[in-house]
């Protein structure tokens, strides 16, 4: 049995007789796309990178435009930008439907695919009947629209160091309004059917495995998305990294004035007592690791001791 799952591993689960004979999770440790690039023209990496992954490759593409514009000083117009914000959007709706609605509302639903549920199931449980159409005109409704904004669905090509290259006929951008119109109940609908599942699959199962609460962590303004911010509200560091290391980070980012004062949460299986203090720091540790529910609440109480409402009541109290 292999998971369904996005990405370059799986997991695969040999079962005889009810009883499990082996388990294996498998990755492809190395891509070498940070190697392979070296040498190549700056302007190929928008359309290099992409081929990171077939998923995601939206991202990929804006990104790279983006460090390219941010080596040259270059600014892109208001209009290009709201087109980049189009092409990402067009991502995560098609990357959430397909990551909820194909690959894990099997599980919810006790089918190996959405595309198996047979004549039984569409007999008993009519929901079920549209969950595959649903899922799939959601999903299109996003691939429509990062064609519209990007050129293609599959590795986007019209962000361009400076700009697009080429805008939106005001016929398609309607036309794309409307289908997008169509597709939000229905989202909304499979939303709520899914999160119905799942609380049935815990009511199953007995657990989900690890029920702490889960944190989506998304570029948003105060009203609307927003991909194009500079603004870094915390970061997380990994001491253990290959060639500069987390404390060496800390150290760079002491003497950078621009980020010197963000926050940073350091996740590490590494004991940090024995090393030196680069910076003032509030340090979390438990003999045993620090599992996901651990991490959320210290995350979760973090949170609220750098609010800045948190400081300016300290001060006020101070």
């Amino acid at each position: 049995m292999t998971s369904s799952i996005e990405g370059h591993a799986q997991v695969v689960i040999e079962v005889q007789g009810g009883e499990v004979m082996s388990a294996h999770f498998r990755a492809m440790e190395l891509r070498g796309f940070e190697h392979f690039v070296r040498g190549v023209p700056a302007e190929q990496m928008p359309v290099i990178v992409p081929r990171i992954c077939g998923v995601c490759s939206t991202a990929h593409h804006v990104a790279s435009v983006k460090a390219l514009e941010d080596a040259y000083g270059v600014t892109p117009p208001p209009v290009a930008r709201k087109i980049r914000e189009l092409l990402l959007l067009g991502q995560l709706i098609q990357n959430q439907a397909t990551s909820l609605f194909i690959f894990t509302m099997p599980d919810r639903l006790g089918v190996a695919s959405i595309f198996q549920l047979g004549a039984t199931e569409r007999d008993l449980e009519k929901d079920r009947a549209e969950t595959a159409r649903r899922a799939l005109q959601v999903r299109k409704a996003g691939t429509d629209l990062i064609s519209l904004a990007g050129g293609q669905f599959i590795h986007p090509v019209k962000a361009v160091v400076g700009g697009v290259s080429s805008g939106i006929q005001p016929e398609a951008a309607a036309a794309m309004r409307e289908k997008l119109v169509q597709a939000l109940p229905l989202a909304c609908d499979l939303f709520d059917y899914y999160w119905q599942m799942s609380l049935a699959l815990r009511e199953r199962i007995g657990t989900w495995g690890d029920d702490a609460p889960a944190f989506y962590i998304a570029s948003t303004g105060d009203s609307f998305p927003n991909y194009d911010g500079d603004v870094i509200h915390v970061m997380l560091l990994d001491l253990m990294m290959p060639g500069m290391d987390g404390f060496q980070v800390l150290e760079e980012k002491r003497r950078d004035p621009s980020i010197r004062d963000i926050p940073v949460i350091i996740i590490s299986s590494r004991d940090p007592t024995g090393d030196p203090i680069v910076s003032n720091t509030l340090t979390v540790t438990h003999g045993a690791g620090l599992s996901q529910r651990d991490l959320s609440a210290c995350i979760q109480a973090l949170g609220r001791i750098l609010a800045p409402s948190s400081v300016e009541e300290n001060n006020r109290a101070s």
